[in-house]
Parts: C-alpha cells; structure tokens; sequence
C-alpha cells in the first residue's frame, strides 16, 4: 500500500498536509468556517501537531489563518487559491492513478472491490452509531 500512496504522490509528512488541503477545500466550498482544533479532531492528530502543519501550509501560502471576528478567540483556517490549486491537481493525480488500478483489475473485480469498500465503510459508520468503535 505505501508503494501505491508514494506513485500517486502522497510520501511521508505529505498525508496530513493533503488531507488537511482537502478538508479545508471541502468545507470551503460549502462555506463552512474551520478551526484548528476541528481538524485535529477529524484527523485524531494533537492540536500541536496540527499547528505545525499548519505553519507549514500558511509559509507555502496554501492557508491562511485569522482571528474569527465574531469570536476572538477562535482562530479560523481557509485555504487560499494557492492551496485549491494544490488541491485540485492532486486530486486529478490521484483519480488518474486510481483509473489505472480499475482497468488493470477489470470491470468485475472492480465493482466487487467497490461493494466490499461499501460495505466497509457502512458497516464502520454503523459501529460508530452503537459507539463500538472508539478511536
């Protein structure tokens, strides 16, 4: 698995920055304000760990964090056009890569590999539902 994330460009302390860069754009597009301590959260990563990578981020101009005006003292973090851009070329990367995947498997075993991710995914959301699941 580490040798297919490293082709489709995700190395080392990549991951947390482009998932941070795709939550940030997600919320973004939907218009939704964003704090630190809600992406440590979501990523059950520490706040200072997050700080960090967000520092990285805000040096590449891929982030912007400001005072929430409406309350001091949050801070909230959107991405810039710099980090959309970032964003979005990795994500046709990934959807190119993943393309490759699917023909090479071909059309039934990758629709039983869907089904079964499906399945997953339902059976993880559902466990957290009964607060079986507790990471």
């Amino acid at each position: 698995m580490g040798f297919a994330l490293r082709q489709a460009g995700l190395r080392g302390n990549h991951y947390p920055h482009a998932f941070i860069l795709k939550y940030l754009y997600d919320k973004d597009t939907n218009g939704i304000d964003v704090t630190p301590s809600e992406i440590s959260n979501v990523m059950h990563v520490s706040t200072t760990r997050i700080s960090v990578v967000l520092g990285v981020l805000e040096k590449k101009g891929q982030i912007k964090r400001e005072t929430d005006i409406s309350n001091r003292r949050y801070t909230l973090v959107t991405i810039t056009e710099e980090g959309r851009k970032r964003t979005v070329s990795e994500m046709q990367e990934i959807q190119g890569q993943m393309v490759k995947v699917f023909t090479k498997m071909g059309e039934q075993e990758s629709i039983e590999f869907i089904r079964l991710l499906n399945l997953l995914f339902n059976t993880v959301d559902q466990m957290y539902a009964d607060n079986e699941f507790n990471i």
